[in-house]
């Protein structure tokens, strides 16, 4: 099965404090009463618009941490919102949480993450990659040598090529996003 790179239990405790505490996610999610959980906890990497440019197709060179990580929150089993943290100090309850959202982004992260449990290779590290300047977010699997993704969300017209449920190299993916342009303007 694949894996993420944990975090230390005292920083994912943190975490879930300022979640309950400070963000009263289960009064926010209307769920006071009802199973709150915090799930997986994903590095999250940055793919900037210019690695369009690059001559090379390695995101192991391109991509940039970006210093946070994602986490997927579950109201009854159910994806219902995610969060951003980040540290703020060198111990390990020093992680900050940065944002709290709810939406459509944390049952497509709950359904890749179901998909790769079943089809990914069993020793592969999953990061979450965000490629802003093309409105992508992916799941980036490093296996040894080898790198696919498998996209998680994305604006057309690169989901009519790059589509659910399926692992692309990343030389497919910079070749999709080199040939629309970067996203304009405010969204």
């Amino acid at each position: 099965m694949p894996h993420f790179r944990s975090l230390p239990q005292a920083s994912l405790q943190s975490i879930a404090d300022q979640l309950g505490n400070l963000f009263n996610v289960p009064e926010r999610l209307g769920a006071a009463g009802t199973s709150v959980t915090l799930n997986e906890a994903i590095e999250l990497w940055s793919l900037p618009a210019d690695a369009t440019l690059e001559p090379t197709n390695d995101f192991r060179l391109l991509a940039q941490r970006t210093g946070q990580w994602h986490h997927q929150i579950k109201l009854g089993g159910n994806a219902a919102a995610t969060a951003l943290s980040m540290p703020s100090g060198p111990a390990a309850e020093d992680w900050k949480v940065t944002q709290f959202s709810q939406g459509d982004l944390a049952a497509k992260i709950d359904e890749v993450v179901g998909w790769l449990s079943a089809n990914a290779p069993a020793n592969a590290e999953v990061r979450l990659l965000m490629i802003p300047a093309y409105q992508v977010v992916a799941a980036w699997l490093l296996d040894n040598n080898d790198q696919s993704v498998v996209i998680i969300s994305a604006t057309r017209p690169i989901s009519d090529t790059l589509g659910p449920h399926h692992f692309f190299t990343t030389k497919e993916v910079l070749d999709v996003l080199r040939s629309v342009s970067v996203a304009e303007g405010i969204i």
